[in-house]
């Protein structure tokens, strides 16, 4: 672990947002054999600043550093996108992390664009609901 836990976060008042990665979807982590093993990115919602690592699982110890030196250098999530990492490796968690969170937070922002235009008609029809998303 390096950096804040959600809880420190939560208890600052911290808006932020969390991105996670299995060792089982990474293919390193399925080479050698770990089934339990994740990366957990902890980010502030407003900027993406990385707060806080958590990796738990076989060379976790070695995975960490990654992230430590990004919130040394005050980071944020775009890093993990412009980095390139060898496969299979387990650092390459930090970019499925981190897509993950984006694409999760881009799907939120379209429901919510879309919203209005559901309910203009009374609510969620078959006609309406299929067409929109």
């Amino acid at each position: 672990m390096a950096g804040d836990t959600e809880q420190s976060v939560h208890a600052a008042g911290v808006d932020y947002v969390v991105g996670h990665a299995r060792y089982a979807d990474n293919p390193r982590g399925c080479i050698i054999g770990e089934k339990e093993g994740f990366l957990k990115l902890i980010f502030r919602r407003e900027d993406l600043k990385l707060l806080g690592v958590h990796a738990i699982g076989e060379l976790a110890s070695e995975l960490v550093h990654i992230g430590l030196i990004a919130m040394t250098a005050h980071c944020d999530a775009t890093v993990f996108g412009e980095l390139s990492f060898n496969v299979p490796t387990l650092g390459a968690l930090y970019q499925d992390a981190t897509w993950r969170l984006i694409n999760e937070r881009s799907r939120e922002f379209e429901m919510h664009m879309h919203l209005p235009e559901l309910y203009d008609d009374g609510g969620f029809t078959g006609a309406n609901w299929t067409g929109r998303l």
